[in-house]
């Protein structure tokens, strides 16, 4: 199940089913970030391509197996561009 911060959403001008369309995205990628949420809990940055190739960057707190929290939404900053851009390149 999945639980957005819609405030978060509105303020950067995402909308829900924009989240859902880059995290189906074919060639989303997931980056697990370094330090845990306030809660103790894991978060990863995934991003992933709209229907209409809009880039973003996604939030994404674990609470557990079968919740997510959609912490934060907006259009990718370069380093996640980047990363997008260069998934399945080697270095």
């Amino acid at each position: 199940m999945l639980k957005f911060n819609d405030t978060g959403l509105r303020k950067n001008g995402i909308t829900r089913e924009q989240v859902l369309q880059a995290l189906g995205d074919t060639f989303v990628i997931d980056i697990p970030e370094l330090v845990d949420s306030k809660r103790n809990n894991p978060r990863s940055m995934w991003v992933g391509k709209t229907y209409a190739e809009q880039l973003l960057e996604i939030g994404i707190e674990y609470l557990d197996e079968n919740e997510w929290y959609i912490y934060h939404a907006d259009n990718a900053q370069a380093k996640y561009k980047n990363a997008y851009n260069n998934r399945g390149k080697k270095r």
